[in-house]
């Protein structure tokens, strides 16, 4: 690293330099290491933060040290965007809650819980997508009916109603996609296709394994 960070000090006495050679990046590129431009050394990728496809011309040292002595400047300049941007913003938020529906359902879903006194867990959306994909549910089709889902008709049940008697609560591995319509006929009915029927069942079972398997390696 010495050696082509020396070479880039030479590469830039010369006053015509302003930016790297496309040699020098690529063979800096070869080696998984960036110039920082800001305090002028040669750095691992790790040391970088992402923009885009790529990386920035600043190191994370350097651009944390700017960020820290610009602190004012830089609050004023994110208010002053916000302030002058403020229908696009809320028009684009608006726009990515309707595109992915699931994370306001999971709130709204805590918020019930936590209002009936059922169990409640703290997780996001790509925790439910991770248990469906491995419990081998489409997140886009209704659980219940098969009918497709979209953002207008996108409804989350519990499978186990909130207001039940020993409900889970609000988890992940309690949670069906369906049709809001779906949602609001089955209410707090316990009525349940086979399959996800043997999904909780399924569960219950691991559960009991695993605190079958804790108590064997207390007691062996």
């Amino acid at each position: 690293m010495n050696g082509l960070e020396t070479r880039i000090r030479e590469y830039f006495t010369d006053p015509k330099h302003k930016k790297l050679s496309k040699a020098l990046r690529e063979e800096l590129n070869s080696e998984g290491l960036k110039y920082c431009y800001y305090c002028e050394t040669v750095k691992p990728l790790a040391d970088y933060n992402r923009k885009g496809s790529g990386y920035r011309n600043q190191c994370r040292e350097c651009q944390h040290g700017y960020h820290y002595a610009n602190h004012e400047r830089e609050l004023a300049r994110m208010r002053k965007y916000k302030a002058d941007n403020a229908e696009a913003i809320a028009a684009q938020c608006k726009r990515y809650r309707e595109l992915n529906p699931l994370q306001g359902r999971i709130r709204d879903g805590y918020r019930r819980a936590k209002k009936l006194g059922a169990p409640v867990e703290e997780f996001r959306a790509e925790d439910v997508y991770a248990y469906w994909r491995e419990a081998g549910i489409d997140p886009w089709v209704s659980a219940y009916s098969g009918k497709p889902l979209t953002p207008d008709n996108y409804g989350l049940d519990h499978i186990i109603p909130l207001s039940a008697e020993n409900t889970p609560g609000n988890v992940p591995w309690n949670l069906a996609p369906c049709t809001k319509d779906e949602n609001r006929r089955k209410f707090n009915k316990k009525v349940l296709p086979f399959r996800l029927l043997a999904l909780l069942a399924l569960h219950e079972e691991e559960k009991k394994n695993e605190e079958a398997d804790s108590q064997q390696s207390l007691h062996p």
